[in-house]
């Protein structure tokens, strides 16, 4: 546990998907993370380093983590309900089916 901005965060080791993982955050009284400036995702990025620097690439899929971001109705937004205004989306993202 620690805390960034005045609010606590936890890492939640299980959550084998996106639903059982913001469900796990739920019942913890949060949700998954919502990155709302640079600064965020920058503390995010250095405080939950992958050891792996790849995407989609067999044993780089063990380190991802998820966060609270999600589509829904066609739009992004985050389980917290957070406005959805700061973007910096990763190599090959976002990933659409």
């Amino acid at each position: 546990m620690g805390a960034i901005y005045g609010n606590s965060y936890y890492t939640v080791v299980d959550g084998p998907s996106w639903t059982e993982a913001e469900a796990q955050a739920v019942a913890l009284g949060g949700n998954l993370v919502s990155i709302n400036t640079s600064a965020e995702n920058q503390f995010i990025s250095n405080s939950f380093e992958d050891e792996n620097k790849s995407y989609y690439g067999g044993t780089a899929d063990k380190d991802i983590y998820w966060i609270g971001l999600t589509k829904q109705s066609g739009d992004w937004k985050w389980s917290n309900g957070s406005n959805f205004n700061f973007r910096s989306w990763g190599p090959l993202e976002p990933y659409e089916d």
